[in-house]
């Protein structure tokens, strides 16, 4: 019979609707990450992904390994549902059956630190994404190494605190409650969990009350972004229940997947923002070129840019009216290459994060603005470069050349009337 369960000498504990309640958390989660992908593939398609969308793809792998070894724990049992009375009437049939349920539910004690790791840094991957330019990238780097640290302490007290090794799973003899219940494992858990999820939330609410949108969208966003809030609830209560209720492989368990689906969501629900905007729903692409691939290659241009103008400009070289008026349309380019990258650094693909977006756009327009290059309202006039337009120098050398070109027709069209007028 499989999955193997032991005989009725051995009470495993179940539970009506226990099962039913693991699947159905596991199905909304698979859900939830297909949402995922289906708004990242609507808004930036595959070429855009970044960290945070390739983590998803382990976040599959590991919930998926850390259900089904659920699974089969809750069939086969475990060294925790053997009484020390009863270890030496077990049958050698019913000690096997019960070291491998052991070694399927310690099994869960690697899967999920790791699938809840994993959303860490995706959250941190997020935050690089989305506030580029408005974080510290030392900041975020010491994040990622913080939550590294915390995860190999984790994954040290989960294999280190229970000597020898195999009495993990070991039913003839019974080992101690270190190596049963491992309670020393939950306080290891609960403490790094919180710890890492408070320092990965003071990030984003100072940041988010300093954005010039609206307050209601202020306050949306944070909550939305702070959904971490609900982790750490999660977090503490499972700890709660799991060390003060009787040893039990199903509380431990169904309070690890109700976590684990909380965290998802949390970490999720930034992305997922584009499918409540109409303009989602539209038929037709919503494709757009990743603005990190954009501002690469702006960066590039202006290098070229860098390099041309120190060949052109030397100081060993004598300047004429021609070569000054070269320079000051040169100058005018790099200063507005420098604002545009500047600008889109703040920004990010539109439909994605919409309300970073609107505060960049409102950026772009108190430049245009300071520019002349638009109204109070920060709407472009004609023939105004804004937004993307601004991303690559070689329209904003276009710019110039036109601007050159009109200023040299007008020059010759004054000549052609101060000369007819002498004529006269």
């Amino acid at each position: 019979m499989w999955p193997p369960r032991p005989s009725s000498a051995i009470a495993i504990e179940k539970r009506e609707g226990y099962l039913v309640e693991v699947w159905t958390w596991y199905a909304i989660g698979m859900v939830i990450i297909a949402l995922r992908h289906v708004v990242r593939l609507r808004t930036v398609g595959f070429r855009g992904y970044h960290g945070d969308d390739y983590l998803s793809f382990a976040c599959v792998l590991l919930y998926t390994v850390d259900s089904t070894m659920g699974y089969f724990a809750y069939y086969a049992g475990g060294n925790i549902n053997v009484k020390p009375q009863q270890v030496d009437s077990l049958s050698d049939q019913d000690v096997r059956i019960l070291e491998m349920g052991s070694k399927m539910e310690f099994v869960t004690w690697y899967t999920y630190p790791g699938f809840v790791w994993v959303l860490k840094f995706s959250i941190l991957f997020f935050y690089r994404r989305v506030m580029q330019g408005l974080i510290k990238d030392r900041t975020i780097n010491l994040l990622f190494l913080f939550c590294g640290l915390t995860w190999v302490a984790l994954i040290a007290t989960v294999s280190s605190t229970c000597r020898p090794f195999h009495d993990n799973w070991t039913v003839r003899p019974l080992p101690g409650e270190q190596c049963i219940f491992r309670a020393q494992n939950f306080y290891a858990l609960a403490a790094l969990n919180v710890i890492t999820d408070a320092c990965i939330l003071i990030i984003p609410a100072p940041m988010l009350w300093h954005l010039r949108v609206p307050l209601w969208k202020r306050i949306g966003v944070t909550f939305l972004l702070c959904g971490g809030l609900f982790v750490i609830a999660a977090a503490i209560i499972r700890a709660a229940l799991t060390l003060t209720a009787a040893p039990s492989v199903l509380t431990i368990n169904i309070w690890g997947y109700r976590e684990t689906v909380i965290a998802l969501l949390a970490v999720t629900a930034p992305v997922l923002s584009p499918l409540f905007r109409p303009v989602f729903w539209k038929r037709g692409a919503l494709f757009a070129r990743p603005v990190d691939a954009l501002h690469r290659e702006a960066e590039e241009e202006l290098g070229v840019i860098e390099r041309r103008r120190r060949r052109l400009f030397s100081p060993r070289k004598k300047w004429d009216f021609g070569s000054s008026l070269m320079k000051t349309s040169y100058l005018s380019v790099k200063s507005s290459m420098r604002s545009a990258i500047m600008t889109t650094t703040t920004t990010t693909v539109r439909h994605v994060e919409p309300d970073v977006e609107a505060a960049a756009l409102q950026t772009r327009a108190e430049g245009n603005q300071g520019l002349g290059g638009g109204d109070a309202n920060g709407v472009p006039e004609s023939g105004a470069h804004t937004g993307m337009d601004f991303i690559t120098g070689s329209s904003l050398l276009a710019g110039s050349k036109e601007n050159v070109n009109l200023s040299r027709s007008e020059n010759s069209k004054n000549e052609n009337t101060g000369d007819e007028s002498s004529h006269h």
